[in-house]
């Protein structure tokens, strides 16, 4: 059996680990809000991890799946969606960019119900940076405001949480206006993959 394809019974590992970022979301919330901050974050930056190495070992030893194409994102729109609306009480702009996710989301959410249920049209994800930085932005930002339940540290993480709000607001707009024209595309078929 050659090296490349005794790796090959491992490919589940990439899904297993996007699968264990979804199992977390309930803890990282329940630590929270039993006042338990500082597993809240270790749990949260494990999972940070894992959506790190999900994709890296994918792409690493080609374990990569349609499955996983479709679940690392979902994976990470749960943990943004569910965890930030912990700390947005922690800077001014963080509600505004808050809404911005949760409308940038719902679209992009609705690929599955639009395109894999009610047009059945196949379609392919490739992340663009933008994307993939707008969700670095918005997991640093949940993990800042999850240390901000420290008191102490509360001022200089306000500091550090105005300016990657106003960054990650950006970010918000620029993925959702690129998104929405790929969107239609698909839908009328010109295109396949979303970017």
């Amino acid at each position: 059996m050659s090296e490349q394809n005794s790796y090959q019974r491992w490919r589940w590992i990439p899904n297993a680990l996007t699968i264990l970022r979804i199992l977390l979301l309930p803890v990282i919330f329940w630590l929270h809000q039993q006042g338990q901050h500082m597993a809240a974050v270790v749990t949260f930056v494990i999972a940070g991890f894992s959506d790190f190495f999900d994709g890296r070992l994918a792409r690493h030893f080609n374990w990569k799946t349609q499955l996983g194409a479709v679940l690392d994102p979902v994976a990470d729109k749960l943990l943004v969606l569910f965890l930030l609306p912990l700390v947005w009480d922690q800077a001014v702009l963080l509600p505004w960019l808050g809404v911005l996710i949760f409308l940038r989301y719902l679209v992009q959410l609705s690929v599955f119900p639009v395109l894999m249920m009610w047009l059945k049209r196949p379609f392919k994800v490739k992340p663009i940076f933008p994307s993939k930085l707008a969700t670095a932005v918005a997991f640093a930002i949940i993990a800042l405001g999850l240390l901000g339940s420290f008191e102490v540290l509360r001022p200089v993480l306000r500091w550090l949480l105005e300016p990657l709000a106003f960054l990650g607001i950006l970010l918000e707009i620029y993925v959702l206006v690129t998104f929405l024209p790929r969107y239609w595309a698909i839908i009328q078929g010109r295109h396949d993959t979303f970017e």
